[in-house]
């Protein structure tokens, strides 16, 4: 059974390998894409150009005027904080998935080795020997579907 879809199998892992490998490059690419979205979010919001100026003389209503400008001020000041928060839930989501990326291209790489001393030394062991190292390739690949789950 090893001898006959041993082939097969190292196929499907450089698959498995290939995929996860561009999945975890796409997902550090959006992760540094993330800082350039949240400063040009927040980058109107940042700035109080205009709001810093009392009154203009002859303004109906100052106290008005002045209530209006601290309204946006704290506006201003609350998307912002809005948007930082958003921006780290984001990043944080976009560390994890490459993370568990990363974990699941290590986890292939041990199945493909342990398949390939497996293949290599398979008239060398006992029945039992590569029924154990079967079972282990099994959990192993559970291992990294469950990383895989995660993204």
């Amino acid at each position: 059974m090893v001898l006959e879809f041993g082939p097969s199998m190292d196929v499907m892992l450089a698959a498995m390998q290939t995929a996860t490998t561009a999945m975890r490059e796409e997902f550090l690419n959006e992760r540094a894409q993330l800082v350039t979205y949240e400063q040009t979010r927040i980058a109107p919001f940042m700035t109080s150009v205009g709001l810093e100026r009392p009154a203009p003389s002859g303004t109906p209503d100052p106290l008005r005027y002045e209530d209006d400008r601290q309204q946006m001020l704290r506006r201003n000041q609350s998307t912002v904080a809005w948007a930082s928060r958003s921006y780290a839930q984001t990043a944080a989501d976009q560390d994890k998935a490459v993370a568990s990326a990363t974990a699941a291209i290590e986890g292939i790489k041990i199945v493909r080795k342990g398949h390939a001393d497996l293949q290599k030394n398979i008239d060398d062991l006992s029945g039992e020997q590569v029924v154990k190292l079967l079972k282990k390739a099994k959990s192993d690949l559970d291992a990294i579907r469950g990383d895989l789950q995660k993204l």
